[in-house]
Parts: structure tokens; C-alpha cells; sequence
């Protein structure tokens, strides 16, 4: 049983007349500068850049008190611009995660965006150069809070439409973090927007750093995004009962480990899928801090828990199966000298049902513009830091 100590909450909510009251940011801070934020009470501290809005560092109390570094990153920070291993922490967009031959058709136009993965064959988080790779504007910063914003012009990746997006990183008393995300276009064009970070709640500070023994519960997760050898979705959407996908009880991500051959692609053990949650659960009341949360993602050795209630319609899951063990790990992770291995770390997103632009037989509507504005709404994800067998 998990205990609460302390929470880390991460609601995503759009709200502008939030942003406007925020002080103005100095003009002094460059791309790749730290900007360093703590809650007013101290229980929670994260380090920011204005590229890519990056995450480069979260510190949250393990279950005795001892802060851990749970995220992965890059010291040198300029890295970030071309880096080894892509997306470590941004915003991506202006749409995450993958899009069939690099193309759809919106209003009976054929749009041919950017296609960087698999030789061409797809867009991976909205192209070659993405949000991922974009100097940001810095709005508004104060000790505990930091706007950013991107003004992402028509025709930018193959996109049509001009998107103006901001996202705000709020660390509030009792390890509460708010992270809130909205997004105007001024003409149709498709969004799906996350966040993108690579989480160890061990912060590689214990002798075996695998994420294999983290748990994971999924409890609305009654589907998944059913892909193609390099990770297409094929239109299915099967259920997880009887499956490795099944996350519906918790339990270890290793527990059925020797079932995902091919569950990450060809000759791929893991998971790189993507979690469709029921429909009928979807609804408001799962974003209040007395529901049961989407997804509760948890380290028996460090005591830290990792929860989030949101409305999103999907939750991806990466176990980092390409990790190759050459990308040294961060000082606070043990590093220069230790490296990040294979399935050290996991990504979770989440998001909108991937690549529903090119299944309309789904009835996803994922275009926006003309006065439809993408909102992304999860609360809170929540840490807690002490475990009870």
C-alpha cells in the first residue's frame, strides 16, 4: 500500500487570463539557460529551459526525505540542440507522436508534412524540427512559475494554419507541480500536444536503475492503439484483457515481460504503445483530486509514486528499448560516468488517440482553428513518497 507524504500535482488546464497575470520575464535569459524554479515551501524544485520549453531537472523527497533527480537530461545544456537521443523533456508538437506517410488530408487538401523516421515513411512528433527544437519566448517568470510561449507559422513542417501556444510550469507548497497547456490556430489544423519526459522515480540512485520493477496501473485503460511493424497504428483497437498490455490491476512492468516481442516493433522487447482509455470514463469529474487517477506509476525502492487524473483519451508508454548504454547520465544521476541503459527509464504521454487523422473511422475530431481552441487538461499527477508492502 502507498502512503501519501507528499503530493506532486500536474494539472494541465488552459487558462490566458492566468497567463496575463503573471510579472513580465527578463530579457537576459538565453535558450539554453537554466531557469530554475522552487516551490514557495521547498518540497519541490525543477530546472527549465526556453528551448523546446524543456524539462531538465525535477527533484521530489524519496520516501526518507532524500531528494531524487527524476527525470533524465543532458547536463551541458546545449546538447539540447543536437542532441543523441531526441526529446528528452520538451513540448512536442504540433503533433505528437506519429502520423502515417508523413501525411493526411484535411477539407479535401492532401497536407505532405515532414517526414523524419523510418526513411520517410512517417512524421514523428511534428517533423524534423518540432517544438522539440524551437527557442521559445519566455513571458513571464517569477520564483515559482515560468511561462513560455511559440508562435509556430503556416506552413512550418508542412502544417497549415499559424498555432500561437503557451504552456506555463507552476511548482506550488506540498510538492505540487501545475503545468498548464493552451493552443489557438487561426485557421483548421490538426493538434495533439504533450509533454515529453523520460521518468526514473529511482532517479538512478539504487544499484539495479531498471524500471522493470516499477509498477504501473492503468485502471481505465480498457484498449490499446494495435501498430504495424514500425509502430503505425493499423486502425485497431483491441482489447488488453488476456494481453501483456493489461495494466487494468497493477502490477510490475517486468511481470510479463517475455509477452512483448514485437510489442515496440520488429525484434523489440517492451513497450512504445499507446493506451486507450474507456470513453464513458472520460468525463470531467476524473480531473478532481478525489477520483481515482488515470495512471499510478511507482518504484518500490525509492518509495515514490508518480499519479495523474486527466481527461485525455490516451496514455503512451515508452520503455526506452533503443537506449544503448553511450549517452552519459547527469551528474545528479550518477553520471558522467555511469551511462543510461536499456529500459532504465519510461516515457509516459499523455494525449490524444494517436494518428486518428488518418482513421476517421474512429471519430476522433482533431482539428482545431477558427475559434476552437486545444485545451489539455490533467490533474494532478501526484508523488508520494513512502511505500508499505
Amino acid at each position: 500500500m502507498l502512503v501519501p507524504l507528499g503530493l506532486l500535482a500536474l494539472p494541465i488546464v488552459a487558462s490566458a487570463s492566468h497567463l496575463r497575470e503573471r510579472s513580465q520575464a527578463p530579457s537576459f535569459i538565453g535558450p539554453f539557460d537554466k531557469i530554475n524554479l522552487t516551490a514557495p515551501d521547498g518540497s519541490i524544485s525543477a530546472s527549465l529551459l526556453s528551448f523546446g520549453a524543456t524539462l531538465t531537472n525535477l527533484w521530489v523527497p524519496d520516501r526518507v526525505g532524500q531528494k531524487r533527480d527524476v527525470v533524465l537530461g543532458y547536463d551541458n545544456t546545449t546538447v539540447y540542440a543536437d542532441p543523441p537521443d531526441k526529446y528528452w523533456g520538451p513540448i512536442v508538437g504540433r503533433y505528437a507522436n506519429r502520423i502515417k506517410n508523413a501525411a493526411f488530408q484535411l477539407d479535401g487538401k492532401q497536407y505532405n508534412i515532414s517526414a523524419n523516421e523510418h526513411g520517410g515513411l512517417n512524421s514523428l512528433h511534428g517533423g524534423k524540427v518540432g517544438w522539440d527544437l524551437r527557442p521559445w519566448t519566455i513571458e513571464a517568470l517569477n520564483a515559482s512559475s515560468v511561462t513560455f510561449s511559440l508562435l509556430d507559422p503556416a506552413g512550418a513542417m508542412g502544417f497549415p494554419a499559424t498555432v500561437e501556444v503557451r504552456v506555463t510550469h507552476n511548482l506550488l507548497a506540498g510538492s505540487k507541480w501545475r503545468l498548464e497547456i493552451d493552443a489557438t490556430a487561426d485557421a483548421r489544423t490538426p493538434l495533439l500536444i504533450s509533454s515529453h519526459n523520460y521518468w526514473n522515480l529511482d532517479g538512478y540512485q539504487d544499484p539495479d536503475s531498471s524500471i522493470l520493477n516499477h509498477t504501473l496501473h492503468l485502471p481505465r485503460a480498457l484498449q490499446y492503439v494495435k501498430t504495424d511493424e514500425i509502430l503505425i497504428p493499423t486502425g485497431e483497437l483491441p482489447s488488453v484483457n488476456g494481453t501483456a498490455y493489461d495494466f487494468t490491476t497493477s502490477r510490475p512492468i517486468g511481470s510479463r515481460w517475455n509477452e512483448t516481442w514485437g510489442y515496440c516493433g520488429t525484434g523489440c522487447q517492451g513497450y512504445d504503445n499507446a493506451f486507450v482509455q474507456a470513453a464513458s470514463e472520460r468525463v470531467p469529474e476524473y480531473l478532481s483530486p478525489n477520483a481515482d487517477p488515470a495512471l499510478v506509476f511507482a518504484s518500490p525502492a525509492s518509495g515514490i509514486r508518480l499519479s495523474i487524473h486527466s481527461d485525455q483519451p490516451a496514455i503512451q508508454l515508452y520503455t526506452t528499448s533503443g537506449f544503448n548504454g553511450t549517452i552519459p547520465r547527469k551528474e545528479s544521476q550518477g553520471g558522467p560516468g555511469e551511462t543510461y541503459g536499456k529500459w532504465t527509464a519510461a516515457v509516459i504521454e499523455l494525449e490524444g488517440v494517436i494518428d486518428a487523422i488518418s482513421h476517421p473511422e474512429w471519430g476522433i475530431d482533431q482539428v482545431y482553428g477558427n475559434g476552437t481552441e486545444y485545451r489539455w487538461a490533467d490533474l494532478p499527477h501526484g508523488l508520494c513518497s513512502n511505500w508499505r508492502h
